[in-house]
């Protein structure tokens, strides 16, 4: 299978893409939309516009400012359950209402309620939770009417309403709304807020203002300063926030709360110097191969600089994964934490880091193994992987996308399976020639067509200057390329050493074994490693090609024992007057130079004209024989039904459809083999 990428530029009806994040909805056929706030060459302004990855599918959702930009932000998607119906919310001005909130189905765009009718009430923290016992969903945010500041709000696309005014001298600003269930089904909407009394601190809500409250005081001298919330289940199926907090003995540290005053609890003082802060952030959660959580994130510890840990909830089970950039003093400054499951249903964590001598780089981490995956920009230079994100491939095979530097200050797209050699530049695009930033991606964002075909899309750089930026999509195309079949038909007669006889003996190829001797043209015995076969579906066309039975008459070459059949690439090993100019001149164009075994040319037999074609349209089985070397490149000259022919290399070796297996020792050293023969 041959992967081949490239960038379609789908922005033609933008002239530049504002810098926030995009969002998918799928409409009641159940196609997916990408909403974008964009500058349209129409001369609307930065107005809403959707997508569904072709030029004729994107189109202008609203002109909501007729007069200016309405600037749609903070966009959200929450489903009508009862009518089974999506509506995207976000934040715009209309040029008469101020900044409020909005929705639409992707057709009918209006506002949902002017809530500051003096001015702005600037929605965001757009959270969507269900009310379970009601089966309806809500929109919680904050905004500030005008009159009780900035507080928490609530609709349900009809009623809009004010949830609790907690701080009723100033604005509580609730942040990090996050939605956890407890342990009778119910949701809470946890966040930061300040009553005006206690600081920022942990406060939850179930939708009523009695039911609006202060989980704990988490600092009782000041501000509990909590953010980064994280849910995580333990291995009973109950759920905690993990967040980082400050009290007034421990300074900045990892938390843990069930919804209860005495369920909320320091995890681990992982920063222990006197008043030291170990900050934690990027808190990810990813289940291990026995099905158990462990929350990852990066923190600062006096013995070991910022590093990345891991956490079951408990102290003892809050552990160093691994000092990457080893010492007290140096950090490998961890971000981009992103899960990615390999194809046996191991997840890996995959994130960028730096170890002091490549610079930041991409590592992963199963928590147990922690290595670095590859050293794009080679060297201390940084290749700086951001914006992860994981995408399937057709055959379900996941890939890690993201944004990465190889080239100084340049940015491109790359992807990665979690090996050096599967972690490859995608590609790039002419729209931005010229611009020394490179392709620039960010905000990358997967969504399936409506066959189920998924497309990464991304906003990048879309002119010579960096100064416009617009939107493209990876296009991955993926080609069946027929793997050259090698080697000799069924029957074929291969010399090998009779350990009972101590006698060179011709032994049929199927019949052959891991570890049986090999008589070889320079290096006497030889083990085979690998032996297999493949079914090969010959033609009757006389065209030479690769993939096709040939065959060496015994009648026409006297070393034979009998006719050899071999397949089109594989080579007989001949003196080099024994190749014609032509002859060479095809070995170059088909392999880039003339190969040599030992001091023998190669010669493929599709381009040897001592043989003829077989041709018939029958299937064949094929065996391939491979010799142990320590250079898995490298191969024998042996000795085929008589005729002086290659061996294959281990690296070809390894597209064995069907292999035998290893069940014997490898002879490989001397001395034993020596004692064989006497």
């Amino acid at each position: 299978m041959t992967t081949s990428f490239s960038l379609e530029f789908i922005g033609s009806k933008f002239l530049n893409i504002e810098d926030q994040d995009y969002v998918i909805m799928k409409d009641t056929t159940g196609k997916n939309y990408l909403y974008i706030n964009g500058e349209g060459t129409d001369g609307n302004g930065y107005e809403l516009w959707r997508t569904d990855g072709t030029e004729s599918g994107t189109t202008l959702v609203k002109n909501i400012n007729p007069s200016d930009d309405s600037s749609p932000y903070y966009f959200a998607v929450m489903e009508d359950i009862i009518n089974n119906k999506n509506y995207l919310y976000f934040t715009a001005t209309d040029g008469t209402n101020g900044r409020e909130l909005w929705r639409t189905d992707g057709t009918t765009t209006t506002l949902v309620k002017d809530i500051n009718p003096s001015g702005n009430s600037s929605p965001t923290e757009l959270t969507v939770m269900k009310d379970i016992v009601n089966n309806k969903n809500y929109l919680y945010f904050q905004a500030n009417d005008g009159t009780n500041g900035t507080e928490l709000w609530r609709t349900d696309g009809t009623t809009t309403t004010l949830v609790k005014d907690i701080n009723p001298s100033g604005n509580s600003s609730p942040t990090w709304l996050t939605v956890m269930e407890d342990e009778n089904g119910k949701n809470y909407l946890y966040f930061r807020a300040d009553n005006g009394t206690n600081g920022y601190e942990l406060w939850r809500s179930d939708g009523t203002d009695i039911g609006t409250t202060l989980v704990k005081d988490i600092n009782i001298n000041g501000s509990g300063d909590v953010k980064n919330f994280t849910v995580m289940e333990d291995e009973n199926g109950k759920n905690y926030l993990y967040f980082r907090a400050e009290n007034s003995s421990n300074g900045t540290e990892l938390w843990r709360s069930d919804g209860t005053l005495n369920g909320t609890t320091l995890v681990k003082n992982v920063n222990t110097a006197g008043d030291g802060v170990s900050s934690p952030s990027h808190l990810t959660v990813m289940k291990d191969t026995m099905g158990k959580n462990y929350l990852y994130f990066s923190a600062l510890s006096v013995t070991y600089g910022r590093e990345l840990w891991r956490s079951d909830g408990t102290d003892i089970g809050t552990t160093l994964v691994k000092d990457i950039y080893v010492g007290s003093g140096s950090s490998s400054n961890i971000r981009d934490l992103t899960v990615m499951e390999d194809e046996t249903g191991k997840n890996y964590l995959y994130f960028q880091a730096t170890d002091g001598d490549n610079g930041a780089e991409l590592w992963r981490t199963d928590g147990t193994t922690t290595t670095l995956v590859k050293d794009i920009m080679t060297g201390s230079g940084d290749g700086d992987p951001y914006d992860l994100i994981v995408m399937p491939d057709a055959t379900g095979k996941n890939y890690l996308y993201f944004a990465a530097s190889h080239i100084q200050d340049e940015y491109y797209l790359w992807r990665s399976d979690g090996t050096p050699e599967g972690t490859t530049f995608t590609a790039s695009s002419t729209v931005h020639a010229g611009y020394d930033g490179g392709t620039e991606p960010y905000s990358l964002v997967v969504m399936s067509d409506t066959t189920g075909k998924n497309y990464l899309y991304f906003i990048g750089a879309a002119d010579s200057d960096g100064g416009v930026f617009n939107l493209y999509r990876l296009v991955i195309t993926e080609s069946v390329s027929v793997e050259p079949i090698i080697c000799f038909k069924e029957g074929t007669q291969i010399l090998t050493l009779d350990l009972n006889t101590r006698l060179d003996t011709y032994k049929n190829i199927e019949n052959i074994n891991v570890g049986d001797l090999v008589s070889t043209y320079k290096h006497g015995y030889v083990p085979v490693n690998i032996i297999g076969y493949s079914n090969l579906i010959n033609t009757s066309s006389d065209s030479r090609i690769t993939n096709k039975l040939y065959v060496y008459k015994k009648d026409d070459h006297q070393e034979l024992i009998e006719d050899l059949y071999m397949t089109g690439g594989h080579a007989v090993l001949l003196d080099y007057e024994n190749i014609t100019d032509n002859q060479c001149d095809k070995m170059m164009e088909e392999m880039g130079k003339l190969y040599k075994t030992d001091d023998k040319f190669r010669l493929m037999a599709k381009l040897d004209y001592r043989c003829d074609t077989v041709d018939d349209n029958r299937q064949y089985r094929v065996w391939h024989i491979c010799l142990d070397h320590e250079n898995e490149w490298m191969n024998y000259g042996i000795y085929a039904n008589g005729m002086l022919v290659e061996s294959t290399c281990e690296r070809h070796a390894q597209n064995f459809l069907h292999k035998k297996e290893n069940v014997v020792e490898l002879i490989k050293d001397q001395c034993q083999l020596n004692a064989l023969l006497v």
